[in-house]
Protein backbone atom coordinates (compact mmCIF):
# COMPACT_ATOMS: atom_id res chain seq x y z
CA UNK A 1 0.00 0.00 0.00
CA UNK A 2 1.35 3.42 -0.95
CA UNK A 3 2.04 5.72 2.00
CA UNK A 4 0.37 9.13 1.96
CA UNK A 5 2.73 12.08 2.01
CA UNK A 6 1.47 14.53 4.61
CA UNK A 7 3.19 17.93 4.71
CA UNK A 8 4.63 18.70 8.13
CA UNK A 9 2.44 21.80 8.39
CA UNK A 10 -0.49 19.44 9.04
CA UNK A 11 1.20 17.57 11.88
CA UNK A 12 3.51 19.99 13.72
CA UNK A 13 1.06 20.90 16.51
CA UNK A 14 3.26 19.21 19.11
CA UNK A 15 5.78 22.02 18.51
CA UNK A 16 3.45 24.59 20.08
CA UNK A 17 4.94 26.15 23.25
CA UNK A 18 3.52 25.09 26.60
CA UNK A 19 3.69 28.59 28.08
CA UNK A 20 1.72 31.65 27.04
CA UNK A 21 3.83 33.94 24.86
CA UNK A 22 3.79 37.73 24.65
CA UNK A 23 1.29 38.80 21.93
CA UNK A 24 2.77 39.74 18.60
CA UNK A 25 2.82 43.51 18.09
CA UNK A 26 4.24 45.86 15.52
CA UNK A 27 3.78 44.01 12.23
CA UNK A 28 0.43 45.73 11.61
CA UNK A 29 2.18 49.13 11.44
CA UNK A 30 4.11 48.12 8.32
CA UNK A 31 2.93 49.03 4.83
CA UNK A 32 1.70 46.25 2.58
CA UNK A 33 4.40 45.60 -0.03
CA UNK A 34 5.04 43.13 -2.86
CA UNK A 35 5.77 39.51 -2.01
CA UNK A 36 9.39 40.00 -3.12
CA UNK A 37 9.82 43.00 -0.82
CA UNK A 38 8.02 41.27 2.04
CA UNK A 39 10.46 38.34 1.98
CA UNK A 40 13.65 40.32 1.37
CA UNK A 41 14.59 40.42 5.11
CA UNK A 42 14.46 36.58 5.29
CA UNK A 43 15.66 35.87 1.74
CA UNK A 44 18.89 34.25 2.96
CA UNK A 45 16.94 31.77 5.15
CA UNK A 46 14.89 30.26 2.33
CA UNK A 47 16.40 27.98 -0.31
CA UNK A 48 15.71 28.97 -3.93
CA UNK A 49 13.26 31.65 -2.81
CA UNK A 50 13.18 33.53 -6.12
CA UNK A 51 12.01 30.40 -7.98
CA UNK A 52 9.45 29.62 -5.26
CA UNK A 53 8.07 33.18 -5.50
CA UNK A 54 7.90 32.83 -9.29
CA UNK A 55 5.88 29.60 -8.90
CA UNK A 56 3.59 31.17 -6.31
CA UNK A 57 3.01 34.21 -8.55
CA UNK A 58 2.15 32.03 -11.57
CA UNK A 59 -0.38 30.15 -9.44
CA UNK A 60 -1.85 33.36 -8.04
CA UNK A 61 -2.97 35.17 -11.16
CA UNK A 62 -6.44 36.71 -11.05
CA UNK A 63 -7.16 35.65 -7.46
CA UNK A 64 -10.65 35.49 -6.01
CA UNK A 65 -11.99 36.78 -2.71
CA UNK A 66 -10.79 40.33 -3.41
CA UNK A 67 -7.13 39.35 -2.90
CA UNK A 68 -4.30 41.05 -4.73
CA UNK A 69 -1.85 38.82 -6.62
CA UNK A 70 0.76 39.51 -3.93
CA UNK A 71 -1.64 38.50 -1.15
CA UNK A 72 -2.60 35.34 -3.00
CA UNK A 73 1.08 34.54 -3.60
CA UNK A 74 1.81 35.04 0.12
CA UNK A 75 -0.80 32.41 1.00
CA UNK A 76 0.39 30.10 -1.76
CA UNK A 77 4.02 30.36 -0.61
CA UNK A 78 3.02 29.46 2.93
CA UNK A 79 1.44 26.22 1.67
CA UNK A 80 4.32 25.23 -0.64
CA UNK A 81 6.52 22.29 0.25
CA UNK A 82 10.24 23.02 -0.25
CA UNK A 83 12.59 20.22 -1.37
CA UNK A 84 12.92 17.67 1.45
CA UNK A 85 16.42 18.70 2.57
CA UNK A 86 15.42 22.39 2.94
CA UNK A 87 13.10 24.06 5.44
CA UNK A 88 9.85 25.37 4.01
CA UNK A 89 8.63 28.91 4.63
CA UNK A 90 5.87 27.68 6.96
CA UNK A 91 8.39 25.72 9.05
CA UNK A 92 10.75 28.67 9.53
CA UNK A 93 7.93 31.14 10.16
CA UNK A 94 6.22 28.89 12.71
CA UNK A 95 9.51 28.28 14.53
CA UNK A 96 9.73 32.05 15.03
CA UNK A 97 6.04 32.46 15.93
CA UNK A 98 6.38 29.74 18.59
CA UNK A 99 9.61 31.13 20.02
CA UNK A 100 9.77 33.03 23.30
CA UNK A 101 12.20 35.42 21.52
CA UNK A 102 9.66 37.80 19.98
CA UNK A 103 12.46 40.03 18.59
CA UNK A 104 13.39 37.18 16.24
CA UNK A 105 10.09 37.75 14.44
CA UNK A 106 10.92 41.27 13.25
CA UNK A 107 12.49 40.13 9.95
CA UNK A 108 9.16 38.39 9.21
CA UNK A 109 6.96 41.46 9.88
CA UNK A 110 6.62 42.55 6.23
CA UNK A 111 5.58 39.04 5.19
CA UNK A 112 3.23 38.68 8.17
CA UNK A 113 1.58 41.99 7.27
CA UNK A 114 0.94 40.84 3.69
CA UNK A 115 -0.01 37.26 4.63
CA UNK A 116 -2.35 38.13 7.50
CA UNK A 117 -3.97 40.94 5.49
CA UNK A 118 -4.76 38.31 2.85
CA UNK A 119 -6.16 35.86 5.39
CA UNK A 120 -8.37 38.56 6.93
CA UNK A 121 -9.91 39.18 3.49
CA UNK A 122 -11.03 35.58 3.12
CA UNK A 123 -14.63 34.87 4.06
CA UNK A 124 -15.20 33.41 7.51
CA UNK A 125 -16.66 29.95 7.66
CA UNK A 126 -18.09 28.05 10.59
CA UNK A 127 -17.14 24.40 10.12
CA UNK A 128 -15.65 21.50 11.97
CA UNK A 129 -12.02 21.21 10.96
CA UNK A 130 -9.38 18.61 11.68
CA UNK A 131 -5.72 18.92 12.53
CA UNK A 132 -3.25 16.07 12.16
CA UNK A 133 -1.09 15.23 15.16
CA UNK A 134 1.40 12.55 16.03
CA UNK A 135 0.10 10.77 19.10
CA UNK A 136 -2.68 11.66 21.52
CA UNK A 137 -2.38 15.26 22.72
CA UNK A 138 -5.84 15.51 24.26
CA UNK A 139 -4.63 16.18 27.82
CA UNK A 140 -2.11 18.83 26.72
CA UNK A 141 -4.55 21.36 25.27
CA UNK A 142 -7.37 23.36 26.82
CA UNK A 143 -10.30 24.94 24.96
CA UNK A 144 -9.06 28.52 25.42
CA UNK A 145 -5.41 27.84 24.59
CA UNK A 146 -3.74 30.01 21.94
CA UNK A 147 -1.75 28.28 19.22
CA UNK A 148 1.00 30.68 18.16
CA UNK A 149 1.95 28.92 14.97
CA UNK A 150 -0.18 29.33 11.89
CA UNK A 151 -1.84 25.96 11.55
CA UNK A 152 -3.19 24.13 8.54
CA UNK A 153 -6.48 22.31 8.93
CA UNK A 154 -8.81 20.32 6.72
CA UNK A 155 -12.53 19.66 6.60
CA UNK A 156 -11.79 16.03 5.72
CA UNK A 157 -10.93 13.33 8.21
CA UNK A 158 -7.99 11.37 6.89
CA UNK A 159 -6.01 8.76 8.75
CA UNK A 160 -2.39 9.65 8.07
CA UNK A 161 -0.88 7.11 10.43
CA UNK A 162 1.48 4.50 9.17
CA UNK A 163 0.74 1.14 10.79
CA UNK A 164 4.29 -0.04 10.03
CA UNK A 165 5.92 2.50 12.36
Amino acid sequence: MEEAVVPERFTDVADEPEQTLIPLKGYEEYDIVSIEEALEPVHNLLYNLDAMIHTARRNSRKPKDNLTEDESAAIHLYTMQWPKQHSSLYKLLNERLRSIDREGLKPWFLYLRLFLNALYKLPSQKKTVWRGVRGNLYDQYKEDQIWWGIVTVTTLTVNTSNDNE
